[in-house]
């Protein structure tokens, strides 16, 4: 599932939420924003409403997310809306060594820090 971000009519990025196939309660969430429009709060509010669709329309029971510890701008979309649950993959991210970063919700975790974060 793949919601589009839309900006005076014109798509500037998407958040999905990936089915890997293990569990029909659980997906990923990804996201993009592009160039132009990033540091203006597009990030987060993509994240929160795919987030927001999956435990409301889709009845998710958990979504995750995942995000190299360099990437500061998506370490803090995550960090602001889930739980940081531990380190993933190590790797690079734009030529710095790096480590994914693991973070997650759950249904409930959702509706309280939702309601305190909006």
């Amino acid at each position: 599932m793949r919601l589009a971000a839309e900006v005076d009519g014109g798509i500037v990025g998407y958040a999905d939420l990936h089915d890997d196939g293990t569990a029909p309660d659980r997906r990923e969430l990804g996201f993009l924003v592009g160039g132009p429009h990033q540091g203006r709060g597009i990030g987060t509010a993509v994240a929160r409403a795919a987030l927001d669709h999956g435990f409301g329309a889709m009845g998710l029971e958990r979504i995750w997310a995942e995000a190299w510890g360099t990437n500061a701008a998506s370490m803090r979309i995550l960090a602001r809306l889930m739980r940081r649950t531990g380190d993933g993959a190590a790797g690079t991210y734009l030529g710095e060594p790096a480590r994914y970063a693991q973070f997650a919700t759950d249904r409930t975790g959702w509706r309280r820090r939702g309601a305190t974060s909006r």
